[in-house]
């Protein structure tokens, strides 16, 4: 590197150089093993701290503290592949042996440490990360917006914004708006796509398992009509009287949902976030809201109602229908009219492949989870949804909560699949992992009645939420420190935290929000819409006149047709009235059609 570069005032040395101690020429992988244990225990005796108290040094030096948490975090993700869990090692245990491992790093790094200063007693040591060490000096290498670059296994990535970022390599890989730039053949940096271009870029991953309809000219066309689909909504309020006064449930919330993309929604209970969702779906709500909400720009009337697909936090399922039959009831019942019976059947169809319940597609659904487990419920009311065919936007209320890690990940996959098709998609989560939050590709924020905190894109390892509070004064976070709770900290939002500043009113007047506004602007303009305030009498009128217009014999009569047509039949258990009533409407008592199929 020193020829290539033209190096001529730096000189490259090994710790092998600094000691005497016989090595072979060339270490290949076979010298390399057979050397490394007497190598290292050589430094150890020759260098090494004599009764050296890692475990105080740890407690009492800053430097040693970072160095000590930089490989416990490292280890913890490296070594899971090699040492796996089960058998006698529980996760308490994974946990007790990293740190051991992480304890004799420290040792070897105060032998090494050693080794330095004998052989170069004035050397300087040039630090990636922040650092209070001796002879230590800390430095980016590079401007990034983060400050300092993540020590040990670091990739850098040039965000769309031309800044530089650093994380794992691993966070980067996970992240589907990274690509590899490579030079002179190899990789050499990850580069962030713009909005554009993520939206373009097909999903190599997900190609196998995204619905190929049968005109491969309309579904070309369907798709790339919906990439441009934009809900934005400005100066969103909700109200509701209580006690006599009003009562503000959401207070001026801006933002936006694009199709192919995924967009999380948090905040503490309390904040808002399912009547948010019960607004943006145009579900008739006991309080006034106020402000706009536009698709395209266009004023949002009935001739979208069929725009969301809304999947909330309640499971209510026919136990004993199987779950091709769920997904067909709701095609039939929820697809338009003029939409032939057998394009319906077809679709549900689909939409039993496109959710990856193939294998189970002729299982009775059962309650709670006696034959379905939580993840395959969770998909199978994604799928009830889909096969409405909703336009627009997928809301889903804490489709999370419940599941473990790897089910959670295998659900934030399949909505990844889902905006891939154009769709939109907002959800409800509680403090999620970092992995979890990275799935997504912008967070909204709400505070205690209905404040906003944040809009905005959510970045490699959460570093754009992060470092936007650190730069309106929260203070550092630990590395250790889970984003999610520390957002929730620093903003005053747990119950235990005492934030003295109004991070609402921060938001207010950040140079973020203007941005955010700017852009409802161009939409706006872009669009060239007609602006409809959501409590339009007008629009109220229309929304009711539809709802009024849903007969609950209608619903009855279309449940037997499919259960004739299909050959179906439901166990004598499901046939009570009470069970109908219960999942069709809330107080009509449910008998068989009065009128013939």
């Amino acid at each position: 590197m020193a020829v290539e570069k033209g190096f001529t005032n730096i000189g490259f040395s090994r710790l092998r150089d600094f000691v005497d101690f016989k090595l072979p020429d060339s270490l290949d992988e076979i010298s390399y093993v057979a050397n490394a244990t007497n190598f290292r225990r050589f430094i150890l005796n020759k260098f090494g701290k004599e009764g050296l108290d890692v475990d105080q040094l740890i407690a009492d030096d800053e430097d040693t503290r970072l160095t000590y948490q930089g490989y416990r975090r490292f280890l913890m993700s490296d070594l899971r592949h090699i040492y796996t869990l089960g058998g006698t090692r529980t996760s308490n245990t994974y946990k007790r042996e990293t740190k051991y491992l992480a304890k004799q790093m420290l040792v070897r790094g105060y032998a090494f440490a050693g080794a330095i200063k004998q052989n170069f007693p004035n050397h300087l040591r040039l630090s990636i990360h922040q650092s209070t060490g001796e002879h230590k000096v800390s430095m980016s290498l590079l401007n990034t917006k983060t400050g300092f670059t993540t020590p040990w296994h670091c990739s850098v990535a040039l965000m769309a914004d031309g800044e530089w970022m650093s994380a794992p390599m691993g966070d980067f890989k996970e992240n589907p708006r990274m690509k590899v730039v490579e030079e002179k053949g190899r990789p050499s940096y990850f580069r962030e796509m713009t909005d554009e271009e993520f939206l373009e870029e097909p999903n190599r991953a997900d190609e196998a398992a995204i619905v190929q309809f049968e005109d491969p000219t309309v579904s070309e066309n369907y798709e790339q009509e919906r990439n441009e689909n934009f809900v934005h909504w400005e100066d969103l309020t909700y109200d509701v009287k209580s006690g006599g006064k009003r009562k503000r449930l959401l207070d001026q919330v801006d933002g936006w949902l694009r199709g192919g993309t995924l967009t999380a929604l948090m905040g503490v209970s309390g904040a808002g976030k399912t009547i948010l969702l019960d607004i943006l779906a145009n579900r008739s709500t006991s309080g006034a809201a106020h402000g706009d909400i536009l698709v395209n720009g266009q004023p949002r009337n009935i001739a979208s109602k069929n725009m969301a697909g809304v999947v909330y936090q309640s499971d209510l399922q026919f136990p004993g229908a199987t779950v091709r039959e769920a997904l067909i009831f709701s095609a039939i019942l929820r697809q338009p009219k003029t939409t032939p019976y057998v394009e319906k059947i077809a679709y549900a169809e689909e939409v039993v492949h496109l959710i990856g319940m193939e294998a189970l597609a002729d299982t009775a659904i059962g309650t709670g989870g006696e034959v379905l487990n939580s993840e395959q419920r969770k998909r199978l009311a994604i799928g009830i949804e889909l096969a409405a065919k909703p336009t627009t936007l997928i809301l889903l209320d804490q489709p999370l909560s419940g599941l473990d890690c790897q089910a959670a990940l295998s659900i934030c996959a399949l909505l990844r699949k889902l905006a891939q098709k154009g769709l939109a998609i907002l959800c409800t989560i509680s403090q999620p992992s970092v992995r979890l939050l990275q799935s997504f590709d912008r967070l909204i924020l709400l505070a205690k009645g209905g404040k906003q905190l944040y809009f905005g894109k959510i970045g490699v390892s959460c570093k754009t939420v992060i470092s936007y509070f650190e730069q309106n004064g929260a203070r550092q976070r630990n590395a250790e420190e889970n984003p999610v709770e520390w957002v929730f900290e620093v903003t005053g939002s747990n119950a235990d935290s005492d934030s003295p500043q109004d991070w609402s009113e921060t938001w207010n007047n950040s140079p973020e929000r203007k941005a955010v506004r700017k852009k409802l602007l161009q939409l706006k303009e872009k669009f060239a819409g007609q602006l409809e305030s959501v409590n339009d009498p007008s629009a109220s009128d229309i929304i009711q006149q539809a709802v009024a217009q849903l007969d609950v014999r209608d619903l009855q009569r279309t449940y037997y047709k499919y259960l004739f047509l299909e050959k179906m039949q439901l166990p004598l258990d499901y046939l009570k009235p009470d069970i109908y009533g219960q999942l069709l409407a809330d107080s009509a008592a449910i008998h068989r059609p009065l009128y013939p199929l």
